[in-house]
């Protein structure tokens, strides 16, 4: 997000107001860290609740997270 505002105030400064940048050019362009297992297992954990998995989701949660909320919550 910082980059989108850095590139919008460059060009505003330097006088291209009609020049677009657009954030999918911006976001392309970045390096993204491989993912780790822990990003994976959240992005599939993630999945679960989006698929209406309510079951399954609470089932690969975390011990933290089922100490604090019931299979019913």
């Amino acid at each position: 997000m910082s980059l989108i505002i850095a590139a919008a105030a460059l060009l505003t400064i330097s006088g291209q107001d009609d020049a677009r940048v657009s954030a999918q050019n911006i976001s392309t362009s970045i390096a993204r860290p491989a993912e780790t297992k822990a990003s994976a297992d959240a992005r599939k954990w993630v999945e679960l609740l989006d698929e209406g998995q309510w079951d399954a989701s609470w089932q690969a949660a975390g011990t933290l997270f089922k100490a604090k909320i019931t299979p019913a919550q």
